[in-house]
């Protein structure tokens, strides 16, 4: 049997259960818009930690990259930059002006060479008393051992510029100044990075088991 309200139809079965013809449809409808709802919104919530990951990194890599532009389109503008106190993004005036003069005036590549040969000479002095000093400090076990990786850790705490003096007058001794200064300053930048050397080389001798060399003696 049915029953007329204004507005609607009611309907009601055997049991005598009134019901809205399309109730069950809207109810449904309902439902599968608010658990679509949370789905997104639980979505967007998981992902939102990865966006700032996202976001820092890309800001970081900015500030990281920004002072590398700023010399390349530094260098492109020419004179126009030292007269200026305001930040220039791009140089109104592109210019190679000062590639020209580098490449022309001054003697670039006899400097890259000393640098090169500077960088090649301590990076070898550095590896092989790094090298050697690590392991030894790994491998074996002497009376003063702790001792001295103290000493060598506390020795990163003092800045290399307190030591100038000490240079001086070392490169002075063993006739360095003028003879090869080269040489002499390769043997300090030897110097000033053989105590992170040996620290770093020490911790990779120290995962590789011992067995390991006992196998290939």
């Amino acid at each position: 049997m049915s029953e007329h309200t204004p507005g609607r139809i009611l309907k009601s079965d055997s049991s005598g259960v009134v019901s809205v013809p399309g109730t069950a449809a809207i109810t449904k409808g309902r439902t599968h818009t608010r658990s679509t709802t949370t789905v997104l919104g639980r979505r967007f919530l998981s992902n939102l930690p990865v966006t700032f990951i996202y976001v820092y990194l890309f800001l970081m890599a900015i500030f990281a990259l920004f002072p590398i532009y700023y010399v390349v389109q530094a260098s492109l503008a020419g004179d126009q930059n030292l007269y200026t106190t305001t930040l220039q993004l791009l140089p109104s005036v592109p210019s190679l002006s000062n590639y020209v003069y580098a490449f022309t005036k001054d003697p670039i590549f006899f400097w890259l060479l000393n640098s090169t040969l500077v960088c090649g000479l301590s990076t070898l002095i550095g590896v092989l008393f790094s090298v050697t000093g690590a392991y030894a400090l790994s491998r074996f076990r002497f009376k003063g051992r702790e001792l001295s990786l103290t000493l060598l850790l506390a020795l990163q705490a003092f800045p290399g510029l307190l030591a100038i003096t000490a240079y001086y007058y070392l490169l002075q001794y063993l006739d360095l100044l003028n003879t090869a200064p080269l040489v002499g300053l390769a043997l300090i930048y030897a110097a000033g990075n053989l105590v992170f050397g040996t620290w770093n080389i020490k911790g990779y001798f120290d995962t590789l088991p011992v067995e390991l060399e006992l196998a290939a003696m």
